[in-house]
């Protein structure tokens, strides 16, 4: 069994975050050239978000340090998703990746 499985230990409280319009740069874009950040663009009015959030949080925590989520929600603060065309998802964001992974708990896009 691993750390992640056993859920070993405390993580730092800073390992999840909200973001904002003002402070995504900063947040997401700046932190993932130290670290992997997890983005989860989300709404309250979506289901598979409060699916998919929970666990995500979870994980993350489990890693103990080695990746942030850093949470958005796109009601609040759609000037970002909307300039990337999402439907709420997760994105991961590491500065040396060409292309950031998207993983969604939707099976089609409902938004």
């Amino acid at each position: 069994m691993t750390m992640l499985q056993s859920g070993e230990g405390a993580a730092p409280s800073s390992v999840v975050k909200d973001t904002t319009t003002q402070t995504f740069v900063k947040d997401v874009i700046e932190e993932s050239k130290r670290q992997p950040v997890l983005v989860d663009f989300w709404a309250e009015w979506c289901g598979p978000c409060k699916q998919l959030g929970p666990v995500l949080e979870k994980v993350v925590r489990a890693a103990k340090g080695k990746v942030k989520l850093v949470k958005m929600d796109i009601d609040k603060h759609p000037t970002i998703p909307a300039s990337s065309a999402l439907c709420p998802k997760a994105r991961w964001r590491r500065s040396s990746s060409a292309s950031p992974r998207i993983a969604s708990a939707a099976r089609k896009r409902t938004c």
